[in-house]
């Protein structure tokens, strides 16, 4: 006891009058008042507890037990101790709290956030109850090269026979549009033709009623389809008598028979499930002709996996191929799980954002690490006393270490706040295609996921103020540690500055790539101008009022020529035309067969196929090429003529003059009359595919798109538009009215919604970075001050000192841009499967990346460096 009073009285003598005294008054008034709550605790009345407590403070040996207790109940208490402990150290530095939480919320919470997402894309189980077995099957063309082709319905039925390793196989159409007839006004309502079998492949139950059978699946009798709930629920009111209730379509009448669970959704989000049969494209009389229209789904059986599958359907494959050669020769069977098929997309932007976070995360605890060295440096003293009462370095490293786990896990419960407020922007990530899309929410996986990076970021950053603890006590008692280690802390500054320049140089680099990616997409020409353009549908009304009007395809064709110039004639309008598929709206395929060439069965060329009026070319602004486009001369008793684009003058007449070539399709002759100019059918980052125009006038469909060229803001021209079809004819359905830059914009919605999040990603470490270097310079030079108030007293001049502090930073700055620009060009090659148009080792952003910031330590290093060569050496030498 003697000797703890000697040592108490030395320090006492050691350390200067005012806040010294205070600190450690309040020091041995905290330890006090532990052990007192302990007593109070165990029954002891306050008198005597306090009492006990002062007693017990006179013990060196007591303190030591205390903090080399490692029993669990001690254990427990001391951390607890340690808690209460490090809560009143926040509360009594608010400012500093409040910094390292809002550092940390912004690191933890993008991460957060974007961990939601992917747990909803790639790790949750997809809603369906044969999740882990589903599998697509897909045509493979070896001809053309396609893995992801559609299959015909005798592949379906040959799968379906022949196959041992699945437990089941179904068929489902591309998705289609039907026109709902019941409303006051035609509806359009999106569809999936599919086999019986298609709920018990994906291990599915309708939440209502059942699923249609197959003698239900047979043409030419009245429909018995499944509802969706929102359909359910929006169109039919929620109806409780829905189950047999007869809805007219354009496809024909339909009863309903069930209502699938609600949320339910395979790949689109469809309002219909009708049976294959009733499908317009399968028609009796084309059943055994090769119509690649279906996708196939299947469930492996239990135990196997996609590897067995794959090699059962290339021996499936190989004999439909040997036993149809004239249909199946150069086809294959491509198995892909249907987890990798609806994600697959979206996995790479998303895996290159959750790295990006990683950065911001690892830049935000350096920032930290930085704010807990000072804050240790003036803790110091605290240190000391704790260390001269006996405390440990292991008891102080836990402390320390709690300290900065409560920062984190207050920064994780902000960010999740955070994350929560960003997850609508973050849901536009995810493809409609995904059933999980609608259900990315903050979960107990996510909680957990916060917690276990908050507390890896807790323990990781707290170690830093550790490590400077001064190992030597007199010297800590006599200088509160300012030199005691001076070199670890100044080494473990260094490093912070060094490493959050290289993470902001890697995190900058690729957000500068996929920014350069961004525009030179933009920069893509379509092939059309889809400035001033308003796009819609319209459907022919049907039923035994309209037959007589629109039945026969010379009444449709005179029809459209009347709403044409209806439409021209309203202000504003310039031009009017029409097709039965628009750019990035959808395709369809078909095989020619050129006439004089032989071709081996299969391997005719493939092309994309549309029908288009005379002024659809002129209104969407295709230029014609050579020879030329169609007339009022081609009609329907005419010979049937061709337009092809580019493309497919290139891949099907290579080197040749295409006009006047003829091709059949589809049993049908046409001559080539024209070749326009490309258009990119599939989005802009995609190359354009060999394609052909039919014209219009000689087989008018009874749903056309409509294209509308005005000479103004095309959406003020949709209510005219709407007038002057419905004043031709009250019952025609309109829907699906948008402007064609919308459409264009959609198609590009992820990458620019990825882009504008690293360019948001990038920018927050740039300031972190620059806010941390800041920090840790200034600090450097706090620390710094006596001997830089020694060289000016021996003479050195303002500029010398201020050279000093900028060559120190700028010796750190270039050998952390040197470290992240070698980080950057090994990590850039992730990047190429998410890129256009520019190359993962793109000189222009490995320049740019790395002056920004230069610019940015200057600027963070100019002030801590001015402010270094202002030092007066007498202020200097007596505050040391």
């Amino acid at each position: 006891m003697s000797a703890l009073r000697r040592v108490a009285g030395g320090v006492r003598a050691l350390l200067h009058k005012g806040a010294g005294d205070r600190e450690l008054d309040e020091e041995l008034r905290s330890f006090a008042q532990h052990s007192a709550d302990d007593k109070l605790r165990a029954g002891m009345d306050r008198p005597t507890a306090m009492r006990a407590a002062r007693v017990e403070m006179g013990s060196m040996a007591a303190i030591k037990d205390d903090v080399r207790d490692t029993g669990w109940e001690s254990t427990m208490e001391s951390l607890g101790q340690d808690v209460r402990y490090g809560l009143r150290a926040l509360r009594k530095s608010p400012g500093f709290a409040a910094v390292a939480v809002l550092t940390l919320a912004l690191g933890i919470g993008a991460n957060s956030a974007i961990f939601t997402v992917m747990n909803a894309v790639l790790l949750r189980p997809l809603p369906y109850g044969n999740h882990g077995r589903l599998m697509m099957l897909w045509g493979d063309n070896h001809a053309t090269g396609s893995h992801r082709d559609y299959a015909s319905m005798p592949t379906f039925e040959a799968l379906r026979a022949r196959s041992q390793t699945l437990a089941g196989v179904a068929a489902v159409s591309p998705q289609w549009t039907v026109i709902l007839k019941d409303q006051a006004e035609p509806q359009r309502v999106t569809a999936y033709f599919v086999s019986p079998n298609f709920p018990q492949v994906l291990g599915v139950t309708p939440q209502l009623g059942r699923f249609f059978t197959p003698e239900e699946n047979v043409p030419g009798r009245e429909a018995a389809i499944v509802i969706s709930h929102s359909f359910w629920q929006q169109q039919l009111q929620g109806d409780p008598n829905v189950l047999g209730r007869t809805l007219t379509f354009d496809i024909g009448p339909a009863r309903v028979v069930g209502v699938m669970p609600a949320g339910f959704q395979y790949r689109d989000d469809v309002q219909l499930w009708v049976p294959l049969e009733a499908n317009p494209i399968l028609a009796d009389s084309r059943r055994r002709t090769v119509v690649r229209f279906l996708t196939l789904v299947g469930a492996a059986k239990p135990g196997l996996g996609l590897d067995q599958v794959q090699r059962e359907m290339s021996g499936i494959a190989a004999q439909l191929a040997a036993e149809h050669p004239d249909t199946n020769a150069g086809w294959g069977i491509n198995v892909v799980s249907l987890r990798d098929e609806v994600s697959g997309k979206v996995k790479p932007a998303l895996l290159v954002l959750l790295a990006a976070v990683g950065l911001v995360l690892l830049i935000a605890c350096a920032n930290v690490a930085g704010l807990l060295l000072t804050r240790a440096a003036a803790r110091q003293r605290e240190i000391a006393v704790r260390r001269a009462l006996g405390a440990g370095r292991t008891r102080l490293l836990r402390q320390f270490i709690t300290e900065s786990v409560l920062l984190a896990f207050l920064g994780g419960g902000a960010g999740l706040l955070l994350a929560k407020w960003g997850m609508s922007l973050l849901q536009t990530l995810i493809p409609p295609s995904i059933a999980s899309a609608g259900t990315a929410r903050i979960d107990w996986q996510v909680l957990a996921f916060t917690a276990a990076i908050s507390l890896l970021c807790g323990i990781g950053f707290g170690i830093a103020p550790a490590l400077g603890m001064g190992a030597n006590l007199h010297d800590s008692l006599r200088s509160a540690g300012r030199a005691a280690g001076s070199t670890l802390k100044s080494r473990l500054r260094s490093s912070l500055v060094i490493g959050e320049m290289a993470l902001s140089v890697m995190l900058l680099v690729a957000a500068g790539l996929l920014i350069r990616s961004f525009f030179s997409l933009l920069e893509v020409d379509p092939g059309f101008r889809p400035d001033h353009l308003l796009t819609l549908q319209v459907m022919v009304p049907s039923g035994p009022e309209y037959d007589a009007k629109y039945a026969k395809p010379e009444q449709r064709v005179q029809a459209y020529r009347e709403m044409f110039q209806r439409i021209e004639s309203i202000p504003g309008v310039t031009a009017a035309g029409a097709a039965t598929r628009l750019p990035m709206l959808g395709t369809l395929t078909t095989k020619l067969q050129v006439e004089g060439r032989n071709v081996p069965p299969g391997q005719e060329p493939e092309v994309e196929f549309r029908r288009a009026s005379s002024g659809y070319f002129r209104t969407m602004g295709i230029p014609t090429l050579q020879g030329r486009t169609f007339n009022d001369s081609d009609r329907l008793n005419t010979a049937t003529v061709m337009v092809i684009n580019q493309e497919a003058a290139k891949r099907v007449w290579p080197g040749e003059d295409p006009i006047g070539k003829r091709v059949n399709w589809g049993g049908s002759w046409a001559t080539v009359i024209g070749v326009v100019g490309d258009v990119r059918q599939f989005g802009l980052d995609a190359a354009a595919a060999p394609e052909v125009y039919i014209s219009f006038d000689q087989g008018p469909p009874s749903n056309p798109l409509l294209v509308i060229r005005s000479a103004s803001d095309p959406a003020s021209l949709a209510a005219a538009v709407r007038a002057a079809i419905r004043e031709q004819e009250p019952g025609m359905g309109i829907y699906g009215v948008e402007t064609m830059e919308s459409v264009v914009s959609a198609t590009v919605a992820p990458r620019r919604v990825n882009t504008m999040l690293m360019a948001t990603f990038a920018g927050l470490a740039l300031l972190l970075a620059a806010v941390g270097v800041y920090g840790l310079l200034s600090y450097a030079v706090t620390q710094r001050t006596a001997e830089i108030g020694v060289r000016v007293a021996l003479g050195a001049a303002q500029r010398d000192v201020f050279r000093l502090v900028m060559g120190s930073a700028g010796r750190l700055a270039l050998l952390g841009l040197a470290i992240g620009i070698a980080g950057a060009l090994a990590a850039s090659r992730l990047l190429r499967s998410v890129l256009f148009g520019v190359s993962p080792a793109d000189p222009l952003t490995f320049v740019i990346v790395p002056l920004v910031l230069i610019v940015v330590a200057f600027l963070a290093s100019y002030l801590p460096a001015r402010r270094a060569a202002r030092i007066d050496p007498v202020v200097a030498l007596r505050a040391e």
